[in-house]
């Protein structure tokens, strides 16, 4: 049986998530921003030209009236939920590659009688319903033709695998740098068509080892199996800085803010994490250093907030020199489901449990009255407490006023 993999494409997925958050954006042109950067733009803003990878500086000139909103990950987390738990329904292989897109592989199980058409349609039904969001899907026998065949809106069956690949741009291949894009077409070759018809043992005499994966390619010919990562096996959370940042309470501050965030999301999920990774992006000149990701495996799981930020602030501490940071990225991994362990007052797992039934609370109190409302003694006491006091007293007034907004 031919593979019938998908790949789904949520089509301006963050401008109708803060719409539905925000009943007054819905008829005004939105723009979400990312790293000052377009992200996703709503149909009235791209009238007015803006559309992805837009600068954020020429937004208010090209659309004065857009709202332009800052790309905040939690804000897209129960529509990105909703979403992929409806693609669950219908497989166990699903494939997140970004909040709005990814694969999912439905060889095998279609019912009876049913055709793939039929179960995409009802797909695309179930996620306006569920989510209201609309979608562009592209099917084929690999995660390639897939991929390419979304902005299509078909599935490409595997007689018409070669007529389909016949004119699309090398370009297309966002799998291949830029060098081996720009040497490919010094050799004129420009299309999957004409680079189907260059002899394997040619490519490879040019690009060695990439030769071979080129003329796979070409004709559709990726092996590559779709991965069942949602639910998801690794929760992550991400503060940008600009300017880079080096100043060391301001980034124990946002370290305290990620391992909240993480935590909400652990206990949200009944989740237990045996691992911590934090990865650190550096303002630097040497690109060899620039990026550091220290790992910590954990014997037994987190057990609360405080621990979570206790083993990041030692992880950050594992490279951080003084060097101007351009972004952190604090990631649990290992997830597996909460046991249920009775309470002792011997056993130290148990205390450990203790402890996370507190952090419970606390999230409790912190989603009513602000993130960083209620903090533990050892929270509030960091290195240069004053400066981080004044740095929290900030953030707080920023949440409590979002929230409020």
């Amino acid at each position: 049986m031919p593979r019938q993999l998908l790949f789904l494409h949520l089509r301006n997925f963050y401008v109708t998530a803060e719409r539905q958050q925000d009943a007054s954006l819905q008829t005004a042109p939105v723009v979400v921003v990312q790293r000052r950067e377009v992200l996703d733009a709503s149909v009235e803003a791209a009238t007015c030209g803006i559309k992805p990878a837009t600068p954020e500086s020429r937004v208010l000139r090209l659309c004065p009236e857009a709202h332009v909103v800052e790309f905040v990950p939690e804000r897209y987390q129960a529509c990105y939920q909703t979403v992929w738990d409806v693609l669950t329904q219908h497989t166990p292989l699903v494939e997140p590659t970004e909040l709005h897109e990814g694969f999912f592989d439905l060889t095998g199980c279609l019912r009876r009688a049913e055709t793939l058409a039929q179960r995409v349609e009802q797909i695309r039904q179930q996620l306006r319903a569920a989510a209201g969001m609309h979608c562009s899907l592209g099917g084929g026998t690999s995660k390639l033709v897939a991929k390419l065949a979304m902005p299509h809106d078909r599935y490409v069956s595997p007689a018409r695998t070669s007529a389909f690949l016949e004119p699309i741009r090398i370009a297309a291949l966002d799998c291949l740098d830029a060098k081996t894009r720009e040497r490919l077409t010094r050799l004129g070759i420009d299309t999957l068509g004409c680079l189907s018809r260059v002899p394997e043992n040619v490519l490879t005499r040019h690009f060695g080892q990439t030769g071979a994966l080129l003329h796979r390619l070409s004709q559709g010919l990726d092996p590559s199996a779709v991965l069942p990562l949602y639910p998801p096996l690794r929760e992550e959370a991400t503060q940008d800085f600009t300017p880079p940042e080096d100043d060391e309470a301001v980034l124990h501050t946002h370290l305290l803010r990620l391992s909240g965030r993480l935590w909400k999301r652990l206990t949200q999920h009944d989740k237990e994490a045996f691992a911590v990774e934090l990865r650190i992006a550096f303002s630097a000149p040497n690109p060899n250093s620039q990026i550091q990701t220290p790992k910590s495996q954990l014997p037994r799981p987190l057990s609360s907030a405080s621990r979570l930020l206790d083993l990041s602030l030692t992880l950050l501490y594992q490279c951080w020199d003084g060097r101007p940071v351009f972004s952190l990225t604090l990631t649990v991994s290992d997830l597996r489901p909460k046991e249920a362990v009775q309470l002792s007052l011997w056993d130290s797992r148990s205390l450990h449990r203790f402890a996370g039934q507190l952090d419970e609370a606390l999230c409790a109190l912190r989603r009513r009255h602000g993130t960083l409302s209620v903090l533990t003694g050892q929270q509030y006491r960091q290195r240069c407490q004053p400066r981080l006091t004044d740095q929290i007293l900030t953030l707080q007034h920023e949440c409590l006023t979002q929230e409020a907004a």
